[in-house]
C-alpha cells in the first residue's frame, strides 16, 4: 500500500473543520481513521452574539449627549443603542417636568407621538408644555405608573420599551 496522503491546511482562515487525512492512524484504534483539525468556533458559546441595536435607544443617548447628561464618569453616551452600565446612569439623572425646554423634550414628544399619544398641534417642538404633561400623565396611565406628568427614569425606561 502507498503512504499517507496529507492535505494541507485551507488558506482561509474562516473554517470550522477540516480534513487533512483520510488513512490516519490512532493508537489503539485498528485500522485506518480520517485526520482532522477544528477551529474554536465548534465549542459551545465561541460564536458571537448578535448584537441588535435599538434605534430608539440610539435616539435618546444622542439627546442625552445633547443636553449635555454625562455617566458617573462625566462622560457622553456612546451612541450605540445598547443599554448598558452607562447609558443605565443617564437614564437615572433624568428629571424633566413643564416647562423645561430642550432636545430630550422633543426626544420624549417623540416617543409619545410614536406611542399614540399627542402632544398637541405643534408636534414635537422640545417645549414641555400643557399639552406634553396631559400627554406624559396619559402615557404613565397607561404604563400603570404613577401619572404625575414628571419624565423620570421609570418613564424613560418604558419610552426605551420596544413598541408592540
Amino acid at each position: 500500500m502507498g503512504g499517507t496522503l496529507r492535505v494541507a491546511k485551507p488558506d482561509s482562515i474562516n473554517y470550522i473543520e477540516f480534513q487533512y487525512s483520510g488513512s490516519g492512524s490512532v493508537a489503539g484504534v485498528n485500522g485506518l481513521v480520517d485526520l482532522d483539525e477544528f477551529s474554536s468556533d465548534i465549542f459551545i458559546g465561541s460564536i458571537s452574539p448578535v448584537i441588535v441595536i435599538n434605534t430608539v435607544v440610539r435616539t435618546f443617548q444622542h439627546a442625552v449627549n445633547l443636553v449635555g447628561l454625562t455617566d458617573e464618569n462625566g462622560k457622553k453616551l456612546v451612541e450605540d443603542g445598547i443599554i448598558g452600565t452607562h447609558t443605565t446612569e443617564v437614564i437615572a439623572k433624568v428629571l424633566l417636568t413643564k416647562g423645561d425646554h430642550n432636545e430630550l423634550v422633543r426626544w420624549i414628544q417623540q416617543r409619545l407621538i410614536a406611542s399614540g399619544f399627542s402632544s398637541g398641534v405643534t408636534g414635537a417642538d422640545s417645549y414641555f408644555g400643557v399639552n406634553t404633561l396631559a400627554a406624559v400623565k396619559k402615557f404613565q396611565t397607561s404604563r400603570t405608573l404613577k401619572a404625575d406628568g414628571i419624565v423620570e427614569s421609570l418613564t424613560i425606561n418604558q419610552f426605551l420599551k420596544k413598541q408592540k
